[in-house]
């Protein structure tokens, strides 16, 4: 098991809503539709389904793992 697991509950589920991302992140909904509709490479990694989005947990947490060394790395 690698150190990103950690960031994300391991009881959600595999995929999460724009609304579940929102929640656990901190991020407001609109800022993450935001980041998608203009392809931002700063926002979470996420896929179509018809007209939902949705976020694989694995790749949140990788996100969120990256992103708080980044914050870090910055703060130095």
């Amino acid at each position: 098991m690698d150190n990103n697991s950690t960031f994300i509950e391991p009881n959600l589920p595999e995929y999460l809503s724009t609304k579940q991302v929102a929640k656990i992140t901190g991020l407001s909904k609109e800022y993450l539709d935001k980041l998608r509709m203009f392809n931002s490479p700063d926002g979470p990694p996420y896929f179509r389904v018809g007209r939902r989005c949705l976020y694989p947990r694995a790749a949140l947490s990788t996100w969120a793992a990256a992103r708080l060394a980044a914050t870090a790395e910055g703060a130095r």
